[in-house]
């Protein structure tokens, strides 16, 4: 047998190599083809907006998030095509520059296969997939919380005082990069922060240097901080009360995705977490010390995954991507202390995971998504040469994103800024054609007037409705014309068109 193991290590590189590989084709495989869906759209329309100040008022400052990643994104798009495949090419970058860099760290810094079960996990992680294919800040955020986990060991394990004030300078750049580009970025830097404090309290000469580290990203942090506590003032009714279900979306997406097999796997990969912490009660004396601190890490990561349909602003399964690295990393460290596998055990893992990383790139290319320029599209293929009347069902932009959001924490704030998405995809795809746009309020009243009057001097008119939220209404209404509806996921296009 002695033979053979070489042979097993030869083949377990080469499926290395394919694991690797078929991940990042599945990450990268045509980006381009979905359609860009609301969140997506707002981050587009900021960094194309050619007026500095419209960028900051109208966009950035009033949104939830952070500014970094639309400051990129507008740089990005100075130079780059505004399509959805160059657009979305920078979260892929993101995201596989975290993947490596977390991987080969925790290689260098970890004497074990710490790395191996990591690189199981992270490749076959349905979040590192979804989130390389949106045009968002959470792929930028996953390089930053990667970087930031990386110095935060080498703070941990660092001997020299010399080293220890690179590593604390490194790790407040990290760390205001990453407040810069989500909210949850600032949480996850309080959370290091705190056990930094707690590990270094004896050492009050370091420990002062953690103090001015902090002080100095307060400092930094006030260019934000009106904008920050500003949504704190915001009717809360709507992000408060969540439900037990949120769980569903995240415990698939932390692990192995939507699919039958990757939600079996996520279930079994939770019991094993279980089943290793608690081995580990027995054994916690065995780690090294820094593996204690992310282990714990991890619980508690794990306990704000289960409380979270009681915690309030994080009510999506999008923000708590932020504990993804830290939670995959704690298991990776239980399942090498506690559990010994051999080469021929390692080759099935990898085939496993080249299993499961291929069944979520067809799951998720078959999965669907809001289709704004399938809707758009449709109208462009059905405009005359004459100039067309297309209405869409939103709120007039008419006053500061500011006065919409203290009106109406949520649906008005999205509302006025529909048009600019759909103009988006009409510059694209009905560019050449002569378009009149407007913006009708949810009103059957307003909406029939309008339609019945634009029938007298056009063929058709078009109504655009996002959601179809306003479908069973707009059925009702009394046109003096025939109405077709067709529709979209997401989306519901009316097209009235003159009795002769």
């Amino acid at each position: 047998m002695n033979f053979i193991y070489p042979r097993i290590k030869i083949i377990n590189k080469f499926l290395l190599v394919i694991f690797v590989i078929v991940s990042i084709f599945v990450k990268v495989y045509q980006i381009g083809y979905r359609s860009f869906f609301q969140d997506e759209l707002y981050s587009v329309s900021a960094a194309l907006e050619p007026n500095f100040d419209l960028f900051l008022n109208n966009w950035v400052l009033y949104d939830s998030n952070a500014p970094l990643y639309y400051f990129f994104l507008r740089l990005w798009l100075k130079i780059i095509p505004a399509t959805e495949f160059w657009i979305r090419l920078p979260s892929v970058i993101f995201v596989l520059l975290a993947s490596f860099i977390l991987i080969n760290g925790i290689k260098k810094r970890f004497n074990n296969d710490t790395w191996f079960y990591l690189l199981l996990f992270i490749l076959t992680s349905y979040g590192f997939l979804f989130f390389a294919q949106e045009a968002r800040a959470y792929g930028l955020l996953l390089l930053l919380i990667s970087l930031q986990l990386l110095t935060f060991i080498d703070l941990l394990q660092c001997k020299k005082e010399e080293n220890k004030s690179r590593f604390i300078l490194l790790f407040t750049f990290f760390s205001l990069l990453a407040s810069y580009t989500h909210y949850t970025g600032i949480l996850f830097s309080c959370i290091l922060y705190s056990i930094l404090i707690f590990e270094f309290r004896s050492d009050l000469f370091f420990l002062k240097k953690i103090l001015v580290s902090i002080l100095l990203l307060l400092a930094l942090g006030l260019l934000w901080m009106n904008n920050f506590l500003f949504f704190f003032h915001l009717d809360k009714s709507m992000i408060i009360h969540q439900k037990w279900a949120i769980l569903k979306s995240i415990i698939p997406m932390l692990f192995f995705g939507y699919s039958i097999i990757g939600k079996y796997f996520s279930i079994l990969m939770i019991l094993i977490y279980f089943y290793s912490s608690f081995v580990l009660l027995k054994n916690f004396v065995l780690l090294k010390k820094v593996n204690k601190i992310i282990v714990k890490l991890g619980v508690f990561s794990f306990g704000v995954l289960f409380l979270s349909p009681f915690i309030p602003y994080l009510f999506s399964y999008r923000h708590y991507i932020f504990l993804i690295p830290i939670i995959l990393l704690a298991f990776s460290i239980l399942i090498c202390s506690f559990f010994k596998i051999s080469e021929y055990q390692k080759s099935i893992l990898l085939l496993f995971g080249i299993l499961i990383v291929v069944n979520q790139g067809f799951v998720h290319y078959k999965s669907d998504r809001e289709n704004w320029r399938q809707t758009v599209d449709y109208v462009a293929e059905n405009l005359k040469d004459k100039n067309t009347k297309v209405i869409i069902i939103g709120e007039p932009w008419e006053s500061s994103p500011k006065e919409y959001l203290l009106k109406n924490r949520g649906d008005l704030n999205l509302s006025i800024r529909r048009k600019t998405y759909y103009l988006y995809y009409f510059n694209q795809l009905a560019d050449n054609k002569k378009i009149d746009i407007v913006v009708l309020r949810p009103s059957n009243k307003i909406i029939e007037e309008y339609i019945n009057k634009e029938l007298l001097t056009n063929d058709k008119v078009f109504v655009l409705l996002y959601t179809g939220g306003f479908s069973k209404d707009i059925n009702n209404l009394k046109i003096n014309g025939i109405v077709d509806k067709k529709e979209f996921y997401g989306h519901v296009v009316f097209t009235c068109t003159k009795k002769y």
